[in-house]
């Protein structure tokens, strides 16, 4: 990767909490990293700024929203209303020190857009082009429907498409996971980005591509990992998920050619990262 390896042992990637925060906190408490980025659904029970408060003592704290931040109104509300509401990086670029971080939060939504289908056409290209077909009684605080609101427009790529990055962050997957999207894959190109980092399958992996200057790094339920892939908390760590996504990766017809690696313990060993 062109990104230099020893900056990369200082920033942190969260997998999704969906409600349990211990994991990252303690990362945060153990290593001081230079900073931290959380890669989406919350499942908030309470402000995320209360959730994460020992993690934003000590570290540069970052995040992206996924699909279940908006399931019920409290979490969309604990979130997005939060005293960290500032630190939503989806849509924008960070530089850590000389790393630039881009995010992409939510998730394809096929009413709105999916690159699957409909030969990746999207219905809607704008949140303004949607909200114009949804009727009053159907709109959430006068604007979008809540569920709608953590959707990916393609609005939403474009205005990263020009901006360069050294890594992506993102919940939903690039196209080397069997539930990934290429489009991610091109946007992180597009964008100079050698690194995608990615939550919501809640499986810790990575795949270097042969034919692409990319690794993507998978994070697992309530897992850490920095930025080379090393496991540092190991969350809701399931062997069984690994050799189902292995098997899994095999079997794609359309998949990147690349290497594919299952981290086996939270040890960071040399064999098994990028």
């Amino acid at each position: 990767m062109a990104v230099d390896p020893e900056l990369l042992k200082t920033v942190f990637f969260a997998g999704d909490p969906h409600g349990d925060f211990s994991g990252l906190n303690h990362a945060a408490l153990s290593h001081r990293p230079r900073a931290m980025f959380m890669l989406g659904d919350f499942e908030l029970e309470a402000s995320l700024d209360d959730m994460v408060h020992e993690a934003a003592a000590v570290t540069d704290l970052w995040w992206i929203h996924g699909n279940h931040d908006v399931t019920r109104a409290h979490h969309y509300d604990y979130l997005f209303g939060s005293g960290l509401a500032h630190r939503c990086l989806s849509g924008g670029v960070v530089t850590i020190d000389n790393l630039r971080v881009a995010g992409l939060g939510g998730h394809f939504l096929g009413r709105i857009w999916h690159p699957l289908r409909d030969e990746g056409r999207p219905r809607y290209r704008t949140r303004e082009e949607y909200l114009a077909t949804v009727p009053m009684q159907e709109r959430w605080n006068g604007g979008l429907p809540r569920k709608a609101r953590a959707a990916i427009f393609p609005e939403d790529v474009e205005a990263l498409w020009h901006q360069r990055a050294d890594v992506l962050i993102t919940h939903e997957a690039p196209s080397c996971h069997p539930h990934g999207f290429r489009i991610i894959d091109d946007l992180a190109e597009a964008m100079g980005a050698t690194l995608i980092v990615h939550g919501h399958h809640h499986v810790t992996y990575g795949v270097t591509y042969r034919e692409r200057p990319l690794t993507a790094l998978g994070v697992g339920l309530g897992a850490v990992i920095d930025g080379r892939g090393c496991v540092i908390v190991e969350g809701g760590f399931d062997p069984e998920a690994g050799v189902e996504l292995a098997a899994e990766y095999r079997q794609l017809r359309d998949r990147p050619s690349g290497e594919l690696w299952i981290p086996e313990s939270p040890e960071c060993s040399a064999g098994k990262t990028p």
